[in-house]
């Protein structure tokens, strides 16, 4: 009887390092498959956040090319402006200055 005891011991014992080995291989798997999972997640989220870096640069460099195109057309108007402003008192300005020519030799 105490020898059956014994055995069933050893057995319990024997069960229960087959047991421990099981849930350290499990866990180890388990490990291994979430250490790729995170990788996988982590390559996924460079890739959005290179995807939305690049979406943010296009989007810069697209308003500094208007900003630019605007910038551009501003300038060319107001020295349009200026020209035409000149033009106006150009004819005056000449006159002036040859009368005062003119007066000066007498």
């Amino acid at each position: 009887m105490q020898e059956e005891l014994i055995e069933k011991v050893i057995n319990i014992e024997k069960q229960a390092q087959s047991l421990k080995g099981d849930i350290s291989r499990e866990i180890k798997e388990l490990e291994k498959k979430y250490e790729k999972r995170m990788a996988r997640e982590e390559k996924l989220k460079i890739e959005k956040d290179e995807k939305e870096g690049e979406k943010i640069i296009a989007e810069s460099k697209e308003g500094a090319v208007k900003f630019a195109t605007n910038l551009e057309e501003e300038s060319k108007n107001e020295i349009k402006k200026i020209d035409a402003d000149y033009q106006k008192i150009k004819a005056d300005l000449l006159k002036k200055y040859f009368d005062k020519i003119v007066d000066s030799g007498r």
